[in-house]
């Protein structure tokens, strides 16, 4: 069994619960605490953190790893 998590949802999820994990260091924490629940794959996708919607921004993915 290999077991995937998508810490921030699809893109519009945000505004409909306020527990996603929004800035890198919130994303990266709930990959972490996803592992060391037996989770073996993380699906990232970044959000700017003032708007909360998705972005591409490559550093903030870089932040997240």
């Amino acid at each position: 069994m290999i077991i995937t998590v998508a810490p921030t949802g699809s893109g519009p999820m945000w505004k409909e619960t306020p527990y996603l994990p929004i800035t890198p260091a919130e994303i990266a924490e709930e990959a972490v605490k996803a592992y060391e629940a037996g989770a073996a794959v993380a699906h990232i996708h970044v959000r700017n953190p003032k708007t909360r919607e998705p972005c591409p921004d490559v550093k903030l993915y870089r932040e997240v790893i």
